[in-house]
């Protein structure tokens, strides 16, 4: 217990980045608080640990450079920048055409659920003030917003876990990360040890196989999928997805289990600083994001009331 902390600072010390396809890769009344990014908000149910964050460690990368041929899935085919940072999608191979089907079907859900002023607004919005990674300050056609960045950044990358499955670059770590590990931060049962770890490597194939989340035999995990370019995701968050992966999919009905990992992958890699929202705010503007419409009923964007005068006298 005492070396948890130590060994898993250092496993993100060094994260290259390996291509196996040479690819480079309204609004609720001003009233309202916007709700903190919290496991009863947004998400179903599940497990939170209350541990103490660690803090993030430098990392360096080396990008594998390749060609740019290939279209990239855009998630509403609206651009046409080739320098986008989201990893570029391949053509489907036989073998997977039936979880492909599954996928299409979850894209036409996500599109179903637009809110088509709220994706105008996420995707034109100007950045006012970072307060914390549940609260933003934002201003879209002369008017102001709170935002939760956790929130929508999470629902963000949900979306591109969906339209890039499947193709995503790879993490690899410097040196494996012990589950049993991470395991120990959540109960010091044996019993519950070894089943939460065999839930996680009984799945390793089709970890491997659509997410690039590689977990050998003897319970060690080697690599993560990269959903962005040049982002790395918050290392003390891995305890809580391998926990979330072994207790909270249900791996039984195929559609659930695509949902049920992308929904754990997008938390994972949801924003924890300045600089990733900074990130990701990058990718909206590149008209990549649909607002599901629940998004504003849930109160995670607030339109601010101010008065005409004080928008015209704070933007000159």
């Amino acid at each position: 217990m005492l070396s948890v902390k130590a060994t898993l600072d250092h496993y993100f010390k060094k994260v290259s980045r390996k291509d196996d396809h040479d690819h480079q890769s309204v609004l609720p009344t001003s009233q309202q608080e916007v709700p903190k990014h919290t496991p009863d908000s947004h998400r179903p149910q599940r497990h939170r640990k209350n541990t103490k964050p660690w803090p993030l460690i430098e990392t360096k990368k080396t990008v594998v450079s390749g060609s740019k041929e290939g279209a990239v899935r855009r998630l509403n085919k609206a651009s046409d920048d080739d320098d986008i940072d989201v990893v570029p999608i391949l053509e489907k191979s036989v073998e997977e055409e039936e979880d492909f089907k599954r996928i299409v079907q979850i894209q036409k859900e996500i599109n179903q659920a637009k809110d088509k002023n709220l994706s105008r607004l996420l995707t034109g919005h100007e950045l006012i003030e970072y307060v914390d990674s549940n609260l933003v300050v934002s201003a879209y056609n002369d008017r102001y917003y709170l935002m939760n960045p956790s929130v929508i950044s999470e629902e963000f990358f949900y979306q591109v876990i969906i339209h890039q499955f499947g193709q995503f670059g790879l993490l690899t770590l410097s040196e494996p990360v012990s589950l049993r590990a991470c395991f120990c931060l959540m109960t010091q049962s044996e019993q519950e040890l070894r089943q939460l770890q065999n839930a996680v490597i009984d799945q390793r194939d089709i970890l491997n196989h659509q997410f690039r989340f590689s977990v050998t035999l003897d319970g060690q995990l080697e690599s993560l999928p990269m959903l962005i370019k040049n982002y790395v995701p918050s290392v003390e968050r891995l305890p809580l997805l391998l926990y979330n992966i072994a207790t909270q999919v249900h791996w039984e009905v195929e559609v659930d289990r695509l949902k049920g990992l992308a929904r754990e992958f997008a938390l994972f890699y949801s924003i924890g600083s300045k600089m990733q929202w900074e990130q990701v705010v990058g990718l909206l503007h590149q008209n990549l994001f649909q607002v599901p419409n629940d998004m504003a009923s849930s109160g995670y964007l607030i339109e601010l009331d101010f008065p005409p005068q004080f928008i015209n006298s704070h933007s000159t």
